[in-house]
């Protein structure tokens, strides 16, 4: 029998097999069942190679599927480390509730517990630019250089991102140029100088 997550949420369907709270549910019962499975599945999978090598967050997974949950304590004081790893690599607190057979509310707690909290999907997108960010600043770029080049807007995001994480932050002077704008013949023509009169040069290469 081949397991799939199409088939897990086809059982799921409307139901919150999370959260819910009757006692004996089909619903439940089948989900966690089926979910059990296709963990199993992944699990074998891994050991024989067939998906190749993990990234960060599936190792992060793999391990939280090992842990037996009891209660949310005992969550918190035997496997922090391993809570604190699947927030850092940008798993959600189904994605971990889902190994840990637990509710999602329970893991909320023992986040809070560890003040923890998951990554916003924006953070974990701007996550994706870090090697591309420190190579553009290394290149050169100025921060809103970096922006317009990535296609963003918020400048003042970006900024903050590079402060948060440590990553190199250009270094900018601010220059003031004067342009001159005068007429040859029948047409209008500029030159820009500095504050201190050098006559310089103005050039787009990025339009």
């Amino acid at each position: 029998m081949k397991y799939t997550t199409k088939e897990l949420t086809r059982i799921q369907g409307a139901h919150d097999p999370y959260n819910c709270e009757i006692i004996n549910c089909d619903v439940c019962a089948r989900f966690w069942s089926y979910a059990r499975g296709l963990r199993q599945q992944s699990s074998e999978e891994g050991q024989t190679g067939r998906k190749g090598k993990l990234n960060e967050k599936q190792q992060a997974l793999k391990v939280l599927s090992k842990i037996k949950f009891t209660n949310v304590s005992d969550l918190i004081n035997k496997y922090s480390i391993a809570l604190r790893t699947a927030i850092k690599v940008g798993c959600s607190i189904r994605e971990i509730a889902f190994e840990l057979d637990c509710r999602d509310s329970q893991i909320a707690k023992a986040l809070d517990s560890l003040k923890l909290k998951p990554k916003t999907k924006a953070q974990l997108k701007l996550e994706k630019y870090r090697k591309q960010l420190k190579a553009m600043v290394q290149a050169g770029y100025s921060i809103k250089g970096m922006t317009k080049a990535l296609g963003k807007k918020d400048y003042e995001g970006l900024a903050f991102y590079l402060r948060k994480y440590d990553l190199p932050i250009p270094k900018t002077n601010k220059l003031t140029i004067e342009e001159v704008i005068y007429t040859s013949g029948n047409y209008y023509k500029r030159r820009y100088f500095d504050m201190e009169g050098n006559e310089v040069e103005l050039k787009r290469v990025n339009e």
